[in-house]
Protein backbone atom coordinates (compact mmCIF):
# COMPACT_ATOMS: atom_id res chain seq x y z
CA UNK A 1 0.00 0.00 0.00
CA UNK A 2 2.86 2.39 1.08
CA UNK A 3 4.85 1.71 -2.31
CA UNK A 4 1.73 2.51 -4.25
CA UNK A 5 0.69 5.81 -2.36
CA UNK A 6 4.49 6.61 -2.81
CA UNK A 7 4.01 5.78 -6.84
CA UNK A 8 0.47 7.53 -7.03
CA UNK A 9 2.23 10.58 -5.76
CA UNK A 10 5.57 10.82 -8.54
CA UNK A 11 2.67 10.31 -10.76
CA UNK A 12 0.94 13.17 -9.40
CA UNK A 13 3.75 15.67 -8.95
CA UNK A 14 4.95 15.11 -12.97
CA UNK A 15 1.56 15.29 -13.97
CA UNK A 16 1.51 19.13 -12.63
CA UNK A 17 5.15 20.22 -13.54
CA UNK A 18 5.71 23.24 -15.37
CA UNK A 19 6.97 23.13 -18.49
CA UNK A 20 8.79 26.22 -19.36
CA UNK A 21 10.26 27.32 -23.05
CA UNK A 22 12.47 30.26 -24.19
CA UNK A 23 12.21 31.76 -27.50
CA UNK A 24 13.99 35.18 -28.77
CA UNK A 25 12.32 37.27 -31.82
CA UNK A 26 15.68 37.58 -33.81
CA UNK A 27 18.50 35.56 -34.06
CA UNK A 28 21.69 36.30 -34.69
CA UNK A 29 21.28 39.70 -33.85
CA UNK A 30 23.78 42.83 -34.06
CA UNK A 31 25.81 44.19 -31.28
CA UNK A 32 23.96 47.61 -29.53
CA UNK A 33 20.84 46.09 -30.54
CA UNK A 34 18.28 44.96 -28.26
CA UNK A 35 16.33 41.31 -28.47
CA UNK A 36 13.41 39.99 -27.01
CA UNK A 37 14.04 37.02 -24.74
CA UNK A 38 10.31 35.47 -23.61
CA UNK A 39 10.07 32.60 -20.67
CA UNK A 40 6.53 30.71 -21.04
CA UNK A 41 5.72 28.27 -18.13
CA UNK A 42 2.73 26.05 -18.68
CA UNK A 43 1.52 24.54 -15.27
CA UNK A 44 2.09 25.37 -11.47
CA UNK A 45 5.64 26.78 -10.77
CA UNK A 46 7.36 26.13 -7.68
CA UNK A 47 9.01 29.54 -7.49
CA UNK A 48 10.00 32.67 -8.84
CA UNK A 49 12.76 33.02 -11.85
CA UNK A 50 15.97 33.92 -10.67
CA UNK A 51 17.42 36.03 -13.99
CA UNK A 52 21.04 36.70 -12.05
CA UNK A 53 23.18 34.55 -14.63
CA UNK A 54 21.69 36.61 -17.89
CA UNK A 55 23.75 39.37 -15.93
CA UNK A 56 27.59 37.66 -17.06
CA UNK A 57 26.94 38.39 -21.38
CA UNK A 58 23.76 40.85 -20.93
CA UNK A 59 22.24 43.91 -19.62
CA UNK A 60 18.45 43.67 -18.45
CA UNK A 61 16.66 46.65 -20.20
CA UNK A 62 13.39 45.55 -19.41
CA UNK A 63 10.96 43.17 -17.90
CA UNK A 64 7.43 42.49 -17.94
CA UNK A 65 5.55 39.51 -16.36
CA UNK A 66 2.28 38.47 -17.17
CA UNK A 67 -0.66 35.44 -15.98
CA UNK A 68 -3.31 33.78 -18.48
CA UNK A 69 -5.93 30.93 -17.30
CA UNK A 70 -8.45 29.35 -19.56
CA UNK A 71 -11.00 27.00 -18.92
CA UNK A 72 -11.90 24.45 -21.25
CA UNK A 73 -14.57 21.30 -20.72
CA UNK A 74 -14.08 22.35 -17.03
CA UNK A 75 -10.18 21.53 -17.25
CA UNK A 76 -8.66 24.70 -15.96
CA UNK A 77 -4.93 25.40 -17.42
CA UNK A 78 -2.71 28.49 -16.29
CA UNK A 79 0.18 29.88 -18.27
CA UNK A 80 2.95 32.64 -16.99
CA UNK A 81 4.58 34.74 -19.26
CA UNK A 82 8.31 36.94 -18.27
CA UNK A 83 9.48 39.54 -21.45
CA UNK A 84 12.98 40.74 -20.96
CA UNK A 85 14.50 43.01 -23.26
CA UNK A 86 18.18 42.30 -23.67
CA UNK A 87 21.50 44.05 -24.77
CA UNK A 88 24.09 42.15 -25.43
CA UNK A 89 27.26 43.04 -23.82
CA UNK A 90 30.16 41.49 -26.35
CA UNK A 91 29.83 39.65 -30.04
CA UNK A 92 30.15 35.75 -30.80
CA UNK A 93 27.93 32.92 -29.96
CA UNK A 94 26.91 33.61 -26.29
CA UNK A 95 24.57 31.61 -24.39
CA UNK A 96 21.54 32.21 -22.26
CA UNK A 97 21.61 30.17 -19.56
CA UNK A 98 18.92 27.61 -17.92
CA UNK A 99 17.04 29.93 -15.54
CA UNK A 100 15.59 28.47 -12.02
CA UNK A 101 11.68 28.57 -11.22
CA UNK A 102 12.02 26.95 -7.49
CA UNK A 103 12.53 23.48 -8.80
CA UNK A 104 12.11 23.88 -12.25
CA UNK A 105 14.56 25.36 -15.30
CA UNK A 106 14.27 26.73 -18.40
CA UNK A 107 16.62 25.21 -21.15
CA UNK A 108 19.64 26.94 -22.54
CA UNK A 109 19.55 28.78 -25.27
CA UNK A 110 22.12 30.17 -27.66
CA UNK A 111 22.60 33.77 -29.13
CA UNK A 112 24.45 34.80 -31.89
CA UNK A 113 25.65 38.66 -31.57
CA UNK A 114 27.26 39.94 -34.45
CA UNK A 115 29.32 42.70 -35.17
CA UNK A 116 28.11 46.16 -36.08
CA UNK A 117 28.43 47.13 -39.43
CA UNK A 118 31.70 49.47 -40.09
CA UNK A 119 29.88 53.15 -41.09
CA UNK A 120 32.11 56.20 -41.26
CA UNK A 121 29.67 58.47 -42.18
CA UNK A 122 26.32 57.31 -40.96
CA UNK A 123 25.11 57.42 -44.92
CA UNK A 124 24.41 53.57 -44.46
CA UNK A 125 22.46 53.73 -41.04
CA UNK A 126 19.00 54.44 -40.53
CA UNK A 127 20.03 56.20 -37.18
CA UNK A 128 23.38 57.44 -35.85
CA UNK A 129 24.52 60.04 -33.54
CA UNK A 130 27.04 62.84 -34.56
CA UNK A 131 28.41 65.06 -31.65
CA UNK A 132 31.01 68.14 -32.11
CA UNK A 133 33.03 70.37 -29.34
CA UNK A 134 34.05 73.86 -29.84
CA UNK A 135 36.59 74.96 -29.42
CA UNK A 136 39.31 71.60 -28.42
CA UNK A 137 41.65 73.68 -27.62
CA UNK A 138 40.06 75.71 -24.41
CA UNK A 139 41.44 77.24 -21.29
CA UNK A 140 40.83 76.31 -17.90
CA UNK A 141 37.07 77.09 -16.15
CA UNK A 142 36.17 78.45 -19.67
CA UNK A 143 33.08 77.68 -21.83
CA UNK A 144 33.13 74.71 -24.32
CA UNK A 145 30.18 74.84 -26.76
CA UNK A 146 28.67 70.64 -27.17
CA UNK A 147 26.37 70.14 -29.58
CA UNK A 148 24.50 66.20 -30.27
CA UNK A 149 22.63 64.94 -33.31
CA UNK A 150 20.56 62.41 -33.65
CA UNK A 151 19.89 61.26 -37.45
CA UNK A 152 17.07 58.94 -37.67
CA UNK A 153 15.14 57.70 -41.38
CA UNK A 154 13.32 55.09 -39.79
CA UNK A 155 10.25 55.31 -37.13
CA UNK A 156 11.60 55.97 -33.12
CA UNK A 157 9.38 55.55 -30.34
CA UNK A 158 11.61 56.58 -27.51
CA UNK A 159 15.22 58.15 -27.43
CA UNK A 160 17.22 58.20 -24.26
CA UNK A 161 20.90 60.24 -24.13
CA UNK A 162 23.20 59.72 -21.51
CA UNK A 163 25.27 63.32 -20.10
CA UNK A 164 28.41 63.83 -21.94
CA UNK A 165 31.54 63.24 -19.71
CA UNK A 166 35.63 63.66 -19.49
CA UNK A 167 37.45 60.82 -19.18
CA UNK A 168 39.20 62.23 -16.29
CA UNK A 169 38.71 65.21 -14.02
CA UNK A 170 36.30 67.14 -12.95
CA UNK A 171 33.93 68.79 -15.43
CA UNK A 172 30.69 71.27 -14.71
CA UNK A 173 27.88 70.82 -17.31
CA UNK A 174 25.27 72.68 -18.44
CA UNK A 175 22.20 71.64 -20.55
CA UNK A 176 21.50 75.24 -23.27
CA UNK A 177 18.04 75.68 -24.13
CA UNK A 178 15.09 73.51 -24.85
CA UNK A 179 16.16 70.34 -27.03
CA UNK A 180 15.10 71.04 -31.11
CA UNK A 181 13.44 68.77 -33.83
CA UNK A 182 13.89 69.10 -37.25
CA UNK A 183 14.89 67.70 -40.78
CA UNK A 184 17.84 67.50 -43.27
CA UNK A 185 19.21 65.61 -46.03
CA UNK A 186 22.29 63.14 -46.06
CA UNK A 187 23.62 61.66 -48.83
CA UNK A 188 20.26 62.01 -50.88
CA UNK A 189 18.82 60.73 -47.82
CA UNK A 190 15.81 62.24 -45.53
CA UNK A 191 16.74 62.24 -41.83
CA UNK A 192 15.05 63.48 -39.07
CA UNK A 193 17.29 64.88 -36.24
CA UNK A 194 16.51 65.59 -32.30
CA UNK A 195 19.56 68.05 -31.36
CA UNK A 196 20.55 68.85 -27.69
CA UNK A 197 23.28 71.30 -26.49
CA UNK A 198 25.58 71.87 -23.55
CA UNK A 199 28.05 74.16 -21.77
CA UNK A 200 30.72 72.29 -20.61
CA UNK A 201 33.56 74.00 -18.43
CA UNK A 202 35.96 71.70 -17.24
CA UNK A 203 38.40 72.87 -13.96
CA UNK A 204 41.53 70.96 -14.70
CA UNK A 205 44.28 71.63 -17.63
CA UNK A 206 45.71 69.51 -19.61
CA UNK A 207 44.98 66.79 -22.24
CA UNK A 208 41.49 64.90 -21.17
CA UNK A 209 38.84 63.40 -23.53
CA UNK A 210 35.61 63.57 -23.52
CA UNK A 211 33.75 59.88 -23.64
CA UNK A 212 31.55 58.60 -26.58
CA UNK A 213 27.88 59.52 -26.09
CA UNK A 214 25.49 56.81 -25.77
CA UNK A 215 21.95 56.80 -26.60
CA UNK A 216 19.53 54.16 -26.81
CA UNK A 217 16.96 54.58 -29.27
CA UNK A 218 13.48 52.33 -29.32
CA UNK A 219 12.80 51.72 -32.95
CA UNK A 220 9.30 50.54 -34.33
CA UNK A 221 9.18 47.76 -36.82
CA UNK A 222 5.99 46.91 -38.66
CA UNK A 223 2.73 48.44 -39.52
CA UNK A 224 -0.72 47.87 -37.39
CA UNK A 225 -1.32 45.14 -34.69
CA UNK A 226 1.75 43.72 -36.42
CA UNK A 227 4.40 46.51 -35.10
CA UNK A 228 7.15 45.38 -32.65
CA UNK A 229 9.81 47.33 -31.04
CA UNK A 230 13.19 46.66 -30.44
CA UNK A 231 16.29 48.80 -28.48
CA UNK A 232 19.25 50.00 -30.22
CA UNK A 233 22.06 51.62 -28.59
CA UNK A 234 24.69 53.99 -30.97
CA UNK A 235 27.67 55.38 -29.61
CA UNK A 236 28.93 58.71 -30.63
CA UNK A 237 32.82 59.24 -31.31
CA UNK A 238 34.67 60.60 -28.76
CA UNK A 239 36.74 63.95 -28.59
CA UNK A 240 39.77 64.83 -27.51
CA UNK A 241 40.34 68.50 -25.72
CA UNK A 242 43.88 70.52 -25.00
CA UNK A 243 42.21 72.05 -21.79
CA UNK A 244 45.01 74.76 -21.23
CA UNK A 245 46.38 76.44 -18.06
CA UNK A 246 46.06 79.84 -16.89
CA UNK A 247 48.36 82.27 -19.11
CA UNK A 248 51.54 83.69 -17.36
CA UNK A 249 50.28 87.46 -18.33
CA UNK A 250 46.76 87.29 -16.90
CA UNK A 251 47.23 89.86 -14.16
CA UNK A 252 44.34 90.14 -12.42
CA UNK A 253 43.49 87.93 -8.68
CA UNK A 254 40.46 86.28 -10.21
CA UNK A 255 40.63 84.35 -13.37
CA UNK A 256 38.05 85.14 -15.68
CA UNK A 257 37.47 83.44 -19.08
CA UNK A 258 35.04 84.53 -21.00
CA UNK A 259 33.50 86.18 -24.64
CA UNK A 260 32.42 89.19 -23.26
CA UNK A 261 32.45 91.25 -19.68
CA UNK A 262 30.98 94.60 -19.11
CA UNK A 263 30.80 96.80 -15.95
CA UNK A 264 27.48 99.10 -15.99
CA UNK A 265 27.12 101.72 -13.18
CA UNK A 266 23.89 103.76 -12.05
CA UNK A 267 22.54 105.96 -9.36
CA UNK A 268 19.52 106.57 -7.81
CA UNK A 269 19.89 110.68 -8.34
CA UNK A 270 21.46 112.30 -11.22
CA UNK A 271 23.59 114.46 -9.76
CA UNK A 272 27.53 114.76 -8.87
CA UNK A 273 26.52 117.12 -5.77
CA UNK A 274 25.57 115.06 -2.77
CA UNK A 275 24.65 116.63 1.07
CA UNK A 276 26.24 115.51 4.67
CA UNK A 277 23.76 113.09 5.90
CA UNK A 278 21.93 112.21 3.34
CA UNK A 279 22.12 108.45 1.56
CA UNK A 280 22.39 107.76 -2.56
CA UNK A 281 22.73 104.40 -4.05
CA UNK A 282 24.97 103.54 -6.63
CA UNK A 283 24.15 100.41 -8.71
CA UNK A 284 26.97 98.35 -9.92
CA UNK A 285 26.39 95.47 -12.61
CA UNK A 286 28.41 92.77 -14.29
CA UNK A 287 27.94 91.10 -16.93
CA UNK A 288 29.34 87.69 -18.20
CA UNK A 289 28.99 86.05 -21.14
CA UNK A 290 30.34 82.19 -21.74
CA UNK A 291 30.57 82.55 -17.14
CA UNK A 292 28.58 80.69 -14.50
CA UNK A 293 27.15 83.52 -12.19
CA UNK A 294 29.26 81.70 -9.64
CA UNK A 295 32.67 82.54 -11.50
CA UNK A 296 31.40 86.69 -11.50
CA UNK A 297 33.60 88.15 -8.33
CA UNK A 298 32.82 90.51 -5.72
CA UNK A 299 33.31 94.19 -6.06
CA UNK A 300 36.04 95.39 -3.95
CA UNK A 301 35.89 99.17 -3.67
CA UNK A 302 37.90 100.86 -1.86
CA UNK A 303 36.45 104.67 -0.17
CA UNK A 304 37.22 107.60 1.19
CA UNK A 305 36.51 106.70 5.56
CA UNK A 306 34.61 110.14 5.79
CA UNK A 307 31.89 108.48 2.96
CA UNK A 308 30.75 105.42 4.77
CA UNK A 309 29.49 102.54 2.54
CA UNK A 310 26.33 100.23 3.18
CA UNK A 311 26.50 97.42 0.52
CA UNK A 312 22.95 95.16 -0.02
CA UNK A 313 22.68 91.50 -0.83
CA UNK A 314 23.84 91.54 -4.46
CA UNK A 315 21.46 90.00 -7.19
CA UNK A 316 23.01 87.00 -9.32
CA UNK A 317 21.08 86.13 -12.25
CA UNK A 318 22.00 83.09 -14.80
CA UNK A 319 20.75 82.19 -18.17
CA UNK A 320 21.20 80.35 -21.13
CA UNK A 321 20.84 80.44 -24.97
CA UNK A 322 21.56 78.28 -27.99
CA UNK A 323 25.30 80.47 -27.49
CA UNK A 324 25.82 79.82 -24.14
CA UNK A 325 25.40 80.87 -20.50
CA UNK A 326 24.84 84.57 -19.56
CA UNK A 327 25.41 85.62 -15.82
CA UNK A 328 24.93 89.11 -14.20
CA UNK A 329 25.78 90.12 -11.15
CA UNK A 330 24.19 92.81 -8.87
CA UNK A 331 25.11 95.22 -6.11
CA UNK A 332 23.89 98.14 -4.83
CA UNK A 333 25.68 100.43 -2.06
CA UNK A 334 24.34 102.99 -0.09
CA UNK A 335 27.20 105.97 0.50
CA UNK A 336 26.41 108.41 3.28
CA UNK A 337 29.07 111.17 3.41
CA UNK A 338 29.83 112.56 7.00
CA UNK A 339 31.94 115.55 6.01
CA UNK A 340 31.65 118.42 3.32
CA UNK A 341 34.15 118.69 0.79
CA UNK A 342 35.24 117.49 -2.64
CA UNK A 343 35.72 113.78 -3.03
CA UNK A 344 37.04 111.43 -5.61
CA UNK A 345 35.20 107.43 -5.93
CA UNK A 346 38.26 105.62 -6.97
CA UNK A 347 38.47 104.12 -10.18
CA UNK A 348 37.34 99.80 -10.45
CA UNK A 349 38.78 97.59 -12.75
CA UNK A 350 38.05 93.57 -13.46
CA UNK A 351 40.45 91.99 -15.60
CA UNK A 352 39.36 89.13 -17.71
CA UNK A 353 40.61 87.18 -20.52
CA UNK A 354 38.62 87.29 -23.98
CA UNK A 355 38.55 83.71 -25.32
CA UNK A 356 37.85 85.08 -28.65
CA UNK A 357 40.51 87.43 -29.05
CA UNK A 358 42.92 85.05 -26.61
CA UNK A 359 44.15 88.43 -24.60
CA UNK A 360 43.93 90.37 -21.68
CA UNK A 361 41.24 92.39 -21.45
CA UNK A 362 39.69 94.99 -18.89
CA UNK A 363 36.15 96.03 -17.03
CA UNK A 364 36.09 99.39 -16.44
CA UNK A 365 34.25 102.11 -14.26
CA UNK A 366 36.43 105.42 -14.43
CA UNK A 367 37.60 107.71 -11.48
CA UNK A 368 34.27 109.75 -10.42
CA UNK A 369 34.19 113.17 -9.00
CA UNK A 370 31.62 114.11 -6.28
CA UNK A 371 30.96 117.50 -4.16
CA UNK A 372 29.33 117.28 -0.57
CA UNK A 373 27.52 120.34 0.37
CA UNK A 374 26.63 121.25 4.29
CA UNK A 375 23.45 119.89 5.19
CA UNK A 376 20.71 122.16 4.95
CA UNK A 377 18.31 122.95 7.70
CA UNK A 378 14.50 123.83 6.99
CA UNK A 379 13.57 126.64 8.84
CA UNK A 380 9.65 126.07 8.29
CA UNK A 381 10.37 122.57 10.72
CA UNK A 382 12.13 125.19 13.70
CA UNK A 383 9.54 126.37 16.24
CA UNK A 384 9.85 130.29 16.36
CA UNK A 385 9.28 132.12 20.19
CA UNK A 386 6.11 134.45 19.72
CA UNK A 387 5.83 137.91 19.13
CA UNK A 388 5.92 139.74 22.63
CA UNK A 389 4.04 143.36 22.64
CA UNK A 390 4.04 145.60 25.18
CA UNK A 391 1.11 148.34 25.11
CA UNK A 392 3.46 151.72 26.36
CA UNK A 393 0.07 153.92 26.15
CA UNK A 394 -1.68 152.07 29.09
CA UNK A 395 -2.79 154.67 32.00
CA UNK A 396 -0.32 154.35 35.15
CA UNK A 397 -2.85 152.47 37.36
CA UNK A 398 -2.71 149.26 34.79
CA UNK A 399 1.11 149.13 34.80
CA UNK A 400 1.19 145.86 37.43
CA UNK A 401 -1.16 144.06 35.16
CA UNK A 402 1.15 144.89 32.10
CA UNK A 403 4.20 144.23 34.04
CA UNK A 404 2.59 140.76 35.11
CA UNK A 405 1.92 139.89 31.56
CA UNK A 406 5.54 140.79 30.41
CA UNK A 407 6.79 137.77 32.76
CA UNK A 408 4.47 135.53 31.85
CA UNK A 409 5.32 135.92 28.08
CA UNK A 410 9.04 136.05 28.68
CA UNK A 411 8.77 132.44 30.77
CA UNK A 412 6.32 131.35 27.97
CA UNK A 413 9.08 132.49 25.04
CA UNK A 414 12.14 130.67 26.95
CA UNK A 415 10.55 127.44 27.23
CA UNK A 416 9.81 127.23 23.52
CA UNK A 417 13.31 128.40 22.97
CA UNK A 418 14.47 125.42 24.63
CA UNK A 419 11.61 122.85 23.08
CA UNK A 420 13.20 124.52 20.20
CA UNK A 421 16.61 122.95 21.04
CA UNK A 422 15.83 120.57 22.00
CA UNK A 423 14.02 119.34 18.80
CA UNK A 424 16.99 120.48 16.52
CA UNK A 425 19.51 118.31 18.82
CA UNK A 426 17.25 115.04 18.04
CA UNK A 427 16.98 116.25 14.34
CA UNK A 428 20.99 116.16 14.17
CA UNK A 429 20.97 112.82 16.01
CA UNK A 430 18.76 111.20 14.32
CA UNK A 431 20.19 112.60 10.93
CA UNK A 432 23.95 111.95 12.17
CA UNK A 433 25.52 108.84 10.50
CA UNK A 434 25.19 105.71 13.19
CA UNK A 435 28.66 103.73 12.85
CA UNK A 436 28.06 99.84 12.58
CA UNK A 437 28.60 98.22 15.55
CA UNK A 438 31.57 95.74 15.56
CA UNK A 439 31.44 91.90 16.83
CA UNK A 440 33.37 90.86 19.01
CA UNK A 441 36.77 89.10 18.13
CA UNK A 442 36.54 85.48 18.16
CA UNK A 443 39.23 83.37 18.53
CA UNK A 444 40.58 81.13 14.92
CA UNK A 445 39.43 77.95 16.54
CA UNK A 446 36.01 79.12 17.45
CA UNK A 447 35.39 80.16 14.33
CA UNK A 448 36.42 77.34 12.35
CA UNK A 449 34.16 75.43 14.90
CA UNK A 450 31.55 77.18 13.12
CA UNK A 451 32.00 75.93 10.02
CA UNK A 452 31.93 72.33 11.77
CA UNK A 453 28.17 73.32 13.12
CA UNK A 454 27.00 74.67 9.66
CA UNK A 455 28.32 72.03 7.90
CA UNK A 456 27.14 69.23 9.89
CA UNK A 457 23.34 70.93 9.82
CA UNK A 458 24.00 71.12 5.97
CA UNK A 459 23.07 75.10 6.33
CA UNK A 460 24.33 76.55 3.11
CA UNK A 461 24.19 80.46 3.87
CA UNK A 462 25.40 79.91 7.45
CA UNK A 463 28.27 77.88 5.90
CA UNK A 464 29.48 80.30 3.89
CA UNK A 465 29.18 83.32 6.79
CA UNK A 466 30.79 80.93 9.09
CA UNK A 467 33.57 80.58 6.15
CA UNK A 468 34.10 84.32 5.58
CA UNK A 469 34.37 85.34 9.29
CA UNK A 470 37.46 82.03 9.84
CA UNK A 471 38.77 83.39 7.13
CA UNK A 472 38.98 87.39 8.45
CA UNK A 473 40.56 85.65 11.42
CA UNK A 474 43.19 82.82 10.31
CA UNK A 475 44.36 85.83 7.62
CA UNK A 476 44.12 88.94 9.79
CA UNK A 477 47.28 90.92 7.44
CA UNK A 478 45.12 89.95 4.28
CA UNK A 479 42.16 88.65 4.73
CA UNK A 480 39.88 87.77 1.65
CA UNK A 481 37.15 89.16 0.48
CA UNK A 482 35.17 86.22 -1.07
CA UNK A 483 35.06 82.38 -1.35
CA UNK A 484 36.96 82.40 -4.68
CA UNK A 485 39.58 83.63 -2.65
CA UNK A 486 39.31 81.50 0.09
CA UNK A 487 39.46 78.54 -2.21
CA UNK A 488 42.66 79.57 -3.95
CA UNK A 489 44.33 79.53 -0.22
CA UNK A 490 43.23 75.98 0.89
CA UNK A 491 43.77 73.80 -2.24
CA UNK A 492 41.98 72.22 -4.87
CA UNK A 493 39.90 69.49 -2.95
CA UNK A 494 38.26 72.74 -0.62
CA UNK A 495 38.18 74.51 -4.10
CA UNK A 496 35.86 71.74 -5.40
CA UNK A 497 33.82 71.46 -2.45
CA UNK A 498 33.59 75.29 -2.27
CA UNK A 499 31.96 75.41 -6.08
CA UNK A 500 29.37 72.65 -4.93
CA UNK A 501 28.22 75.49 -2.17
CA UNK A 502 28.35 78.06 -4.47
CA UNK A 503 25.76 76.25 -6.99
CA UNK A 504 23.69 75.54 -3.64
CA UNK A 505 23.81 79.37 -2.89
CA UNK A 506 23.21 80.77 -6.59
CA UNK A 507 22.01 78.85 -9.07
CA UNK A 508 18.36 79.31 -10.00
CA UNK A 509 17.74 75.83 -11.15
CA UNK A 510 19.48 73.97 -8.07
CA UNK A 511 16.82 71.42 -6.93
CA UNK A 512 19.47 69.01 -4.91
CA UNK A 513 19.47 68.86 -1.12
CA UNK A 514 23.17 70.03 0.24
CA UNK A 515 24.77 68.05 2.27
CA UNK A 516 28.18 69.37 4.09
CA UNK A 517 29.98 66.94 4.94
CA UNK A 518 32.16 66.75 2.27
CA UNK A 519 33.44 70.06 2.58
CA UNK A 520 33.88 69.84 6.43
CA UNK A 521 36.32 67.24 5.61
CA UNK A 522 38.54 69.27 2.81
CA UNK A 523 38.50 72.05 5.62
CA UNK A 524 39.37 69.50 8.10
CA UNK A 525 42.51 67.89 5.73
CA UNK A 526 43.51 71.22 4.71
CA UNK A 527 43.68 72.24 8.93
CA UNK A 528 45.78 69.44 9.72
CA UNK A 529 48.27 70.29 6.80
CA UNK A 530 48.49 73.56 7.90
CA UNK A 531 49.54 72.64 11.35
CA UNK A 532 52.18 70.01 10.62
CA UNK A 533 54.00 72.51 7.78
CA UNK A 534 54.98 75.97 7.33
CA UNK A 535 52.75 78.09 5.08
CA UNK A 536 53.79 78.26 0.88
CA UNK A 537 52.86 81.51 -0.90
CA UNK A 538 52.70 81.84 -4.79
CA UNK A 539 50.60 81.40 -7.58
CA UNK A 540 48.74 77.42 -7.86
CA UNK A 541 49.03 76.67 -11.21
CA UNK A 542 45.11 76.47 -11.14
CA UNK A 543 43.17 79.40 -10.23
CA UNK A 544 39.72 78.14 -8.24
CA UNK A 545 36.56 79.76 -9.57
CA UNK A 546 35.74 82.42 -7.78
CA UNK A 547 32.45 81.92 -5.61
CA UNK A 548 30.44 84.15 -4.01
Amino acid sequence: MVRLFCLLSLITQASIAATITVNVDRNPIHINESVECVFEAKGRLQGKPDFKPLYADFDIINQTASTQMTIINGQQSRSQTWTLTLMAKKTGNLIIPAISFGQDHSTAQILTVLAASQSTDGQKEDVFIEVEATPTNPYVQSQIHYTVRVFYAISLNQLNLSEPRLSSGEMIIKQLGEDSQYETKRHGKRFGVFERQYALFPQHSGKVTIAPLISEVQIIEGRGFRAKSRLQRIRSKSIALNVKAIPSSFTGNTWLPAKNISLQETWSEKTSQFKVGKAITRTLTLFGEGLMVGQLPEFSLSHDPKIKQYADQPTLEEQDNKQGVLSLREEKIALMPSEAGEYTLPEIKIPWWNTQTDRLEMATLPARQITVLPATIDPNAMPLAPLIIQNTSSPIQNQPMASKTHNIWMWISLLLAIAWIVTLIAWWYHQRPRPIPKEKPISDHAAFKKIKQACHHAQPIDTKEAILNWAKIHWQDSAPNNLGDIAQRCGAQVSIELQTLNQILYSPHTEKQWEGKALWHAFKTYHVQQTRMPKKTGKSELAPMVLT
